[in-house]
């Protein structure tokens, strides 16, 4: 080895030195088992151990993805996900709700806490506490209404970064991190009106206002109260019966990861500590398997690519309603791609290829792709709006509606719910020729794309920068705002706006009746006189 290539070698050992005397241990918590979720989830924890940190996951799922470097040790929540694919088996899709205005709230009573409770009490989690050695720097959890999950941060002593799948347009997390949703204009998930960016009617922002304020209350009331609960049952013992309360563990998250952009919402007020990442899990496409490769170069006139999710089961789909879309695909001179996992139809075409697995964004990305049809779901508005393709969108579930109407209002989208009345062959054909011939679709799919991409900064690197930086910074506590630790009537300053109103009202009346009595002296006066 010549002198140059030993100086070389001995300066990258230097820097992987001091590269990997900089990793951190990294502690994250995602226990909810939905299939689609998990892989955003499982993104992000590459990214962090590509990086040299290491990385203890407590989830449903075991890490599958490939590492470059850095190490991911599972924590499995042993029967999460086998319950939850049983759930999705069994679900009815006929049955549920083109609205479901309190789908959340229902969710989460019946669930979501059941969820929490019983990571709380696992096994392999109390094993895990009891066997760990390692300092870990920071904690990442799923913010999904999971505030009983910030206990970790008091039990290992670091600081919580929360990760919120559904950025913005939940409420619950802009309260936690204090950023401002004001009423008058901020559109709380349940107001659904045909375009999100016009402004609101006086009806409307009373229908948001109580909307926001009934919210705060039910959390105040309800879900605060039941996560503290839980705290008190599972961790009485180590705490020795004083475990801490979860709004203080609430003003102590350093950050909050949103999966939104304000080019796909309406664009929200974000305070220093509140950082948009969507986009993140988005990888360079990449060569599809080889017969999903030529299948689409050879579409010549152009390609459907049509997925309802990882979440619905094909086989749960009716019969009939399998042969409307199969009538459909037939009348398009287009080749179709569909992802299907039920049985193989007996009329079929050998212009539609059904495949149990796709990899979506792969697919996205190739050139021939001119419509998608899928179900509204959030993670494939996101690689909608990142690859720019126009989308016939199908909601089942109650949260894809608000999706779908998004995509709607911003020109690239048209919607037909699933249980939508006028759900037929006739409509879906003209939904899809619509979404195909008419230019203006593309275009605004073309436009979405560059808002979408046009950053400083590629979104996962923004991620692992902001928390490597609350690592830096042993919390960046002074990113946090006040306002994260005031109940819904201060932060909005209804309490001063009571007293001013009652004040001047008294005042007023106080006037009045002043002067009533003065009124009523003189006239006693003027009669006495006369």
């Amino acid at each position: 080895m010549d002198l140059d290539g030993t100086v070389l070698f001995l300066l990258v050992t230097i820097l992987n030195l001091h590269h990997n005397s900089e990793c951190a241990n990294i502690l994250a918590i995602f226990p909810l088992a939905d299939r689609s979720d998990n892989y955003l989830y499982q993104r992000l924890l590459k990214g962090l151990a590509d990086q040299g940190h290491l990385i203890t996951s407590i989830s449903a799922h075991e890490f599958d993805l490939g590492l470059r470097n850095g190490s991911v040790r599972d924590v499995i929540l042993s029967g999460f996900a086998d319950k939850s694919d049983r759930q999705l088996k069994e679900l009815n899709y006929e049955a549920l709700q083109t609205e479901g205005q309190f789908h959340y709230q229902d969710y989460y009573l019946k669930n979501i806490l059941e969820i929490y409770n019983k990571t709380l009490w696992h096994g392999n989690v109390r094993k895990f506490i009891i066997n760990n050695k390692k300092k870990f720097d920071v904690i990442i959890i799923d913010y999904y209404w999971s505030d009983s999950l910030l206990v970790f941060s008091k039990i290992f002593k670091c600081p919580v970064i929360a990760f919120s799948n559904y950025g913005l347009i939940d409420p619950y997390t802009n309260s936690i991190a204090g950023n401002p949703l004001p009423p008058s204009y901020v559109r709380h998930p349940f107001l659904n009106i045909v375009n999100s960016y016009s402004t609101l009617s006086f009806l409307e922002r009373t229908y948001n206002f109580i909307n926001y304020l009934s919210g705060s209350i039910f959390n105040s009331i309800y879900l605060i109260p039941r996560h503290n609960e839980l705290i008190r049952t599972a961790y009485k013992k180590r705490f020795k019966n004083n475990p801490p309360d979860v709004t203080t563990l609430q003003a102590k998250i350093s950050l909050v990861l949103l999966n939104s952009h304000p080019s796909i919402r309406q664009a929200t007020p974000l305070v220093p500590n509140a950082m948009e990442i969507a986009g993140f899990h988005i990888d360079p496409p990449e060569q599809l398997p080889e017969d999903l490769q030529d299948f689409l170069d050879g579409a010549k006139s152009g390609a459907v690519y049509f997925s309802l999710g990882l979440n619905v089961r094909t086989r749960n789909i009716p019969d009939w309603k399998k042969q409307v879309f199969m009538n459909v695909f037939k009348k398009l001179n287009l080749r179709v791609l569909w992802k299907y996992d039920g049985e193989k139809l007996i009329d079929s075409s050998p212009k539609v290829m059904l495949r149990r697995w796709v990899p979506q964004r792969d697919v996205l990305g190739h050139p021939n792709i001119k419509l998608f049809i899928n179900n509204g779901g959030y993670n494939s508005l996101l690689e909608i709006a990142h690859f720019g393709v126009p989308s016939l969108m199908i909601p089942i579930f109650p949260e894809n509606h608000k999706n779908a109407l998004q995509a709607q209002d911003n020109g690239y989208a048209l919607t037909l719910p699933y249980n939508s009345k006028n759900f037929s062959e006739e409509v879906l054909y003209a939904l899809a020729k619509e979404l195909l011939e008419n230019p203006r679709y593309r275009e605004a799919a073309r436009t979405q794309s560059q808002l979408f991409r046009d950053r400083p900064i590629e979104p996962l690197r923004e991620a692992i920068y902001w928390i490597e930086y609350v690592i830096r910074t042993n919390g960046a506590i002074h990113l946090r705002v006040l306002g994260s630790t005031l109940p819904f009537y201060k932060f909005y300053m209804l309490d001063v706006i009571l007293c001013l109103i009652s004040t001047f009202t008294v005042s007023l009346m106080s006037v009045y009746v002043c002067a009533k009595r003065l009124c009523r002296r003189k006239i006693e006066l003027k009669i006495k006189q006369n």
